[in-house]
């Protein structure tokens, strides 16, 4: 039997998909403005029959012995949150809800949301001091769904080196061939965008090259609609 209700606004939970490069469930983290932690994206399909991702996530950090409960809820078209404002060397129960309206509703009020994990602070901190031995400030490259639907691409690129401007998002197909290309804004460091795809591409394999500067990132996409 098919939950109507449930489908239309399913559940979620720390990544916890082993080998994903998002895995937070279960995992150790530093404190820091760019040390995340990642939901595992979700979506519903809509009246005409097309799917529809969540566009914003809600994350609760708590620790029952002690009172604590800390709501970190992520910016639209993401799907995790930095742990700034989290205790370092302690162990928090969290969990996940999605919003289908950026916010302004909440699938489940239950307690808790979804299924619970724990997720580990250390007491390295990811603002270190220029010259220290960190990997906090190396760029940090997000994109999703991945699988896509051929809808929307969000992605997301932080630490963006000092003097760029914008970044360019070329995406290729399986034969090389550049089949669309976006040149993006950089805010403070920061690209958080919406790439829309008009249903153009076809289903299969393609490569996402973001040149930011000097560095460039490359990233697998799959189209399956």
């Amino acid at each position: 039997m098919v939950n109507s209700a449930e489908a239309q606004c399913p559940r979620t939970k720390l990544m916890d998909l082993p080998g994903n490069q998002y895995l937070s469930c279960g995992q150790s983290r530093a404190i820091g403005a760019s040390i995340y932690v990642h939901a595992k994206p979700v979506r519903r399909m809509n009246n005409n029959c097309n799917w529809v991702n969540a566009n914003r996530y809600q994350f609760r950090f708590r620790i029952p012995s002690e009172n604590i409960t800390i709501v970190k809820t992520s910016a639209t078209g993401q799907y995790w949150v930095n742990t700034n404002s989290l205790a370092c060397n302690k162990t928090y129960e969290v969990d996940v809800r999605a919003s289908f309206n950026n916010g302004s509703t909440w699938c489940h009020s239950s307690d808790p949301y979804g299924d619970v994990c724990l997720l580990t602070t250390t007491c390295s901190f990811g603002m270190a001091e220029e010259g220290s031995s960190t990997t906090a400030n190396e760029a940090r490259v997000a994109m999703y769904p991945n699988p896509n639907n051929g809808d929307q691409l969000f992605v997301s690129l932080s630490n963006v080196e000092e003097g760029v401007e914008s970044i360019n998002v070329d995406i290729y197909d399986s034969f090389g061939k550049r089949v669309a290309q976006r040149t993006i804004r950089v805010q403070d460091g920061f690209v958080n965008t919406t790439i829309a795809l008009n249903g153009e591409l076809a289903n299969g394999m393609y490569l996402v090259s973001i040149a930011a500067g000097s560095a460039i990132h490359t990233e697998r996409l799959v189209i399956q609609k």
